[in-house]
């Protein structure tokens, strides 16, 4: 079943990546990051450099690296994750993703981690690409961040399909509906669609 969401998320995922607006839906989730971790005092944050089908949180980088925060990226050494300082230049890293320049691994703690997901079920735990990178990631962690579960859309499993093994997040966060085209090619808006675990928020749309 899990194997099933996963393949669903993917086409889910894929075919509405393509659409024109796209970006606008980043640039907005982003905005809406920026000023959510402005009210707070997370200090160290972990986010992630995006595949095709993951909301691109470069810009948001630059602007927490400007406010002087500490901001950590993934990097991938044979099966295990581990996190290094985000630097520059880039470079290509085990799935041809961009990882820090830095040569150094992380240990210290982290108090927000943005985490890509491809789905989400009954038990409020994440469905990734199945190769356990962040599942064993947090459990090595002696203090747990705040999680917060990305995506560009929703994609819920009725049933629960996940071990305890995998993580469970505080926050979900989507761009369900940023542009929508009016009859007189206007754009309307609407704010990031936020599914939070700490008010017992079920307010969502599955597929």
């Amino acid at each position: 079943m899990k194997e099933k969401v996963r393949v669903l998320a993917k086409k889910i995922l894929n075919k509405r990546s393509n659409q024109v607006n796209i970006y606008m839906h980043d640039k907005m989730i982003q905005h809406f990051l920026l000023d959510w971790i402005k009210k707070r005092r997370f200090k160290n944050i972990l986010l992630f450099y995006p595949m095709r089908h993951e909301v691109d949180l470069i810009c948001l980088m630059h602007q927490l690296r400007q406010k002087k925060l500490n901001v950590f990226v993934p990097c991938i050494k044979g099966k295990t994750m581990f996190v290094q300082r985000l630097r520059f230049p880039l470079k290509r890293g085990q799935y041809n993703i961009l990882e820090s320049g830095s040569s150094s691994c992380y240990e210290g703690e982290i108090d927000l981690a943005v985490v890509p997901i491809l789905a989400f079920d009954s038990d409020l735990r994440r469905i990734g690409f199945g190769q356990g990178y962040y599942d064993h990631f947090f459990a090595r962690l002696l203090a747990k961040p705040y999680i917060i579960f990305l995506s560009r859309y929703p994609v819920f499993s009725k049933k629960p399909v996940t071990n305890f093994r995998d993580i469970r997040a505080d926050m979900v966060l989507f761009s369900k509906v940023f542009l929508r085209l009016g009859k007189h090619n206007a754009n309307s808006r609407s704010k990031p669609y936020i599914f939070d675990f700490n008010r017992n928020d079920w307010a969502l749309s599955d597929f």
